[in-house]
């Protein structure tokens, strides 16, 4: 989660980045993704299935000219998983 948020803060756009509370806001929703899934822990695809659901809602306002989902797509396919 942490490599993802700065992966937003490090793109080359004019955009500032997802903040602390938008990592918050995920690691809440990728914990409920997983209670779903009938498990009482978190697993990285947790917060994949999350992520640009949640990432999307934060940085729309300040999308401009730029394509959030292609963005987001970008940080899921640059950032590697442990």
């Amino acid at each position: 989660l942490v490599r993802l948020v700065r992966f937003t803060r490090e793109m080359d756009t004019n955009m500032p980045g997802l903040s602390p509370r938008a990592s918050q806001a995920i690691l809440q929703c990728a914990k409920a993704w997983a209670v779903l899934e009938g498990r009482s822990y978190l697993i990285p695809e947790d917060i994949q299935a999350v992520f640009a659901a949640v990432a999307r809602h934060r940085l729309q306002s300040y999308s401009g000219t730029h394509n959030v989902g292609a963005l987001l797509d970008k940080a899921l396919n640059s950032v590697d998983i442990l």
